[in-house]
């Protein structure tokens, strides 16, 4: 297996892959929010960066039949959503090329930067269990990205709920 590279995108919202927060996608880029995925809500995008795209199949849908690819990360394999090949019913044919990322899937990363300088801080925070699966736990990543440079720090806390 070669190198990996990965897109680094850029821009106050970017959606991300919630299993290893490789960038997939500005939030800009979000068509709809009223999608049905395998795993709940899901919402379609047009485009998306750090992907593989797996073989076509025609997919009944919702909306009809389609010819769809299922979409993986780049970087841990996880299975994101779906890639529109081709749509059988005229009124479905803007979906083709665009891609759906379920909501279970991704998560939004929110950059308090601004585009004209130089450097920004990204934050990113995940809450979840402990390994034991009885405490809940939040993760902070803090990102300070500055010319090209990525330094990467986390801290994780544990949730008091009796407070």
């Amino acid at each position: 297996m070669g190198r990996l590279f990965k897109t680094y995108l850029t821009g106050p919202s970017i959606i991300c892959c919630l299993n290893c927060k490789t960038h997939l996608t500005l939030h800009d880029q979000l068509i709809s929010k009223q999608f049905q995925g395998r795993h709940g809500t899901a919402f379609l995008f047009g485009t998306c960066s750090n992907i593989t795209v797996g073989p076509s199949e025609d997919r009944t849908l919702t909306t009809g039949m389609h010819i769809v690819a299922d979409i993986y990360c780049i970087d841990c394999g996880e299975t994101l959503g779906w890639k529109y090949e081709f749509a059988k019913e005229e009124s479905q044919k803007y979906k083709v090329g665009k891609y759906i990322l379920e909501k279970a899937k991704i998560q939004k990363e929110v950059n308090f930067g601004t585009q004209h300088q130089q450097h920004s801080l990204v934050a990113l925070e995940n809450i979840s269990l402990n390994s034991s699966g009885n405490t809940p736990i939040k993760e902070r990543k803090t990102l300070f990205t500055a010319t090209g440079t990525i330094v990467s720090t986390t801290e994780t806390v544990s949730i008091d709920n009796n407070k």
